[in-house]
């Protein structure tokens, strides 16, 4: 399994699509919301295209 860590800036949209196989993502909060956000985990699966990810806000507090 790859683990690729760093920061995105994406000044436009972006989408991917999932040609084959299957990918899971691991999004961390920005470090000035790390202690109150969680970490998201999404998996994308053959065939998915995703325009954009849309979560609700959680806190850490909130499970």
């Amino acid at each position: 399994m790859w683990l690729l860590k760093g920061v995105d800036n994406v000044e436009h949209p972006s989408w991917q699509a999932q040609l084959r196989g299957s990918k899971k993502w691991f999004l961390e909060p920005p470090p000035e919301c790390y202690y109150h956000c969680n970490r998201i985990e999404v998996t994308v699966e053959k065939g998915e295209i995703n325009g954009r990810l849309v979560t609700s806000h959680r806190t850490r507090e909130s499970y």
